[in-house]
């Protein structure tokens, strides 16, 4: 069985917030399993050598918000921390988002 985890390196370091209720957010594991025939799979090369897996288990991490149960990636809570940054506040209306 291949295994596979994807977690950008910001999100290690940085601190985000939620953008409705101000909450510091939480990492949350996703895990998805590729069976062979799917779309995702994907053969994994080690060198020379082509293993042949069966099942894939790809994890990815998330933010996930405990109050408003809001899931986000990465890269979308990033642009929303720079316009909590730049306007200077942690909570946004739906005006501020766009």
């Amino acid at each position: 069985m291949g295994y596979e985890i994807k977690i950008p390196v910001g999100m290690l370091f940085k601190k985000m917030y939620c953008c409705k209720c101000g909450v510091k957010l939480q990492k949350k594991k996703l895990s998805k399993m590729n069976v062979k025939g799917d779309t995702d799979f994907k053969r994994i090369k080690y060198g020379h050598t082509v293993i042949l897996d069966k099942q894939q288990i790809i994890d990815s991490v998330v933010y996930f918000c405990p109050n408003c149960n809001i899931i986000t990636e990465y890269n979308e809570q990033l642009s929303i921390s720079n316009i909590q940054k730049k306007m200077n506040k942690i909570i946004l209306d739906d005006n501020d988002l766009k």
